[in-house]
């Protein structure tokens, strides 16, 4: 009878320690899957982004040239709105699979997970100007305070042009 006993204490414990280890397995194949699904998004990110570049740079997302950006002010001009290069806006897009580890940085004021795409264009539909905002943005002016558009002016890399507002020559 002891016998008995000790084999079924004995099975016990190696049925404990087996579920334990599988519990174990589980949790570490859980976080395994999170790390590497955050590893697709930013790979896939990255390669979209990649993808966006090589198909428009060349002939959309291209720096305006101060000859560029005069043809800009005349067509603006001519069209009642002198002094202005192109419209700045801010698109929220919504990420529908965005990772559980970064669902903090990327909700919106509505509580959804979004993406934040600041975007220059001229006439005739040129983006001159493409800025994803990163992680923790969350609004339209923490993107616009990080914009490559306005810190080139701050910094006196953007190109030197002359325009004209209220009669004085800028």
């Amino acid at each position: 009878m002891a016998d008995m006993e000790e084999v079924l204490e004995r099975q016990e414990r190696e049925t404990r320690e087996r579920m334990r280890r599988r519990a174990a397995s589980k949790r570490a194949q859980r976080e395994l899957d999170e790390q590497l699904g955050i590893a697709v998004a930013l790979l896939e990110e990255e390669n979209q982004g990649r993808r966006v570049e090589t198909l428009y740079t060349r002939d959309y997302l291209c720096r305006p040239t101060p000859r560029d950006l005069q043809r800009l002010l005349q067509k603006a001009e001519s069209r009642g709105f002198p002094s202005m290069i192109g419209s700045i806006d801010c698109m929220h897009w919504q990420w529908k699979n965005c990772p559980t580890a970064w669902q903090g940085d990327y909700g919106n004021r509505k509580g959804q997970k979004s993406i934040i795409l600041e975007v220059v264009a001229g006439f005739g539909t040129w983006v001159w100007h493409a800025f994803f905002g990163v992680a923790g943005s969350q609004n339209d002016l923490n993107v616009l305070g990080q914009s490559p558009v306005f810190n080139d002016v701050l910094r006196g890399e953007a190109p030197n042009i002359t325009y004209e507002i209220n009669n004085t020559i800028y």
